[in-house]
């Protein structure tokens, strides 16, 4: 059996409920962390990129080793002209937040999959990354974003990435003084097109779900159900189950009209960088701890024994799923 990362361990816990071995799956921007492959279901892999172009973003070669091959290479957001048929399922770990059009992108998302057919979703939390300096986005500006193209908000994101990006998180010092020109900002303004790397888009697993995603599943831009949700988790991401089925659920209208813009300092924290790199690492040989045990009781001989009963067990999870 494959060597699952912990973080591929969190994200297939959220996910494989819903799977069975028949079904046809596509993974968007799998990277290092495919969550499913064939041993699992039939799958296929889209990305920008191809397996080789993302060897110089893998820290290690066995980073490398995990990459999937690219078996279909798109340009753009429309997937629908890059694929020929529909799947039964959709896995999206860290890509909603990279999108110039969240909305269209979900229409996307719902156009190639069957009737019944999932989609699974993991997205970054922005106050364990980059981006806890910045904004959470709004479903006014995803609904703008949708009917004036996304292209419409794109000066707007490259702002935002250049303003508000947190550079200790590549050791350098956060030093806004030193873009406050004239002549800078008009440059950065007339930028048309940002990276595709970029993070276009900055949301809380805690708000998420009642901000941004039940408004626009209950606004029929999507033919999609809301399933499961998993607030954010270990690993800085929170998790999302989407049905292509009649939206069933409600508004949350105290959750919704959350004040908004006065949240943007109350993650930032008073550690000094040195303690925090000293965390981080502890945090690091923590995990790589876990992670042996968990490889070593993956190759144990009773693991191997108990073979049957976990395909049992998941089994009837599915069948149990699959009458829901």
């Amino acid at each position: 059996m494959p060597d699952y990362t912990l973080l591929q361990h969190e994200r297939r816990e959220k996910f494989l409920p819903y799977i069975r071995k028949n079904m046809n799956g596509l993974e968007i921007g799998p990277s290092m962390h495919p969550t499913f492959d064939n041993n699992d279901c039939n799958m296929t892999y889209l990305d920008y990129v191809t397996r080789e172009q993302q060897e110089k973003h893998c820290a290690t070669i066995d980073d490398y080793n995990r990459v999937p091959e690219t078996d279909i290479i798109v340009t753009s957001d429309n997937y629908r002209n890059f694929i020929s048929h529909k799947y039964d399922f959709v896995v999206a770990n860290h890509v909603i937040e990279h999108v110039q059009n969240v909305i269209f992108w979900l229409q996307e998302l719902g156009f190639i999959i069957n009737d019944g057919g999932y989609i699974f979703i993991a997205a970054p939390d922005k106050k364990y990354g980059f981006d806890k300096f910045r904004f959470v986005t709004s479903f006014s500006h995803l609904v703008i974003d949708y009917f004036k193209s996304g292209s419409y908000s794109e000066t707007e994101h490259i702002l935002d990435h250049f303003f508000y990006y947190d550079m200790s998180y590549i050791n350098k010092e956060n030093d806004p003084n030193s873009f406050m020109d004239i002549d800078k900002l008009r440059i950065l303004a007339d930028h048309k097109q940002a990276d595709i790397g970029i993070h276009r888009h900055h949301f809380e697993g805690e708000t998420f779900r009642d901000t941004i995603l039940v408004p626009i599943l209950k606004s029929n831009f999507v033919s999609l159900n809301l399933k499961s949700y998993h607030n954010t988790g270990k690993y800085g991401e929170f998790y999302f189950v989407l049905k292509k089925e009649k939206f069933s659920g409600e508004l949350n209208v105290s959750k919704f009209l959350t004040p908004r813009g006065e949240r943007r300092f109350e993650y930032v924290s008073n550690v000094s960088p040195v303690e925090l790199a000293a965390r981080i690492q502890e945090l690091s040989i923590l995990l790589e701890e876990r992670d042996a045990r968990i490889q070593k009781l993956l190759h144990s001989r009773s693991w191997r024994v108990t073979a049957p009963l976990r395909t049992l067990s998941r089994f009837a999870q599915t069948f149990l799923s699959s009458r829901r």
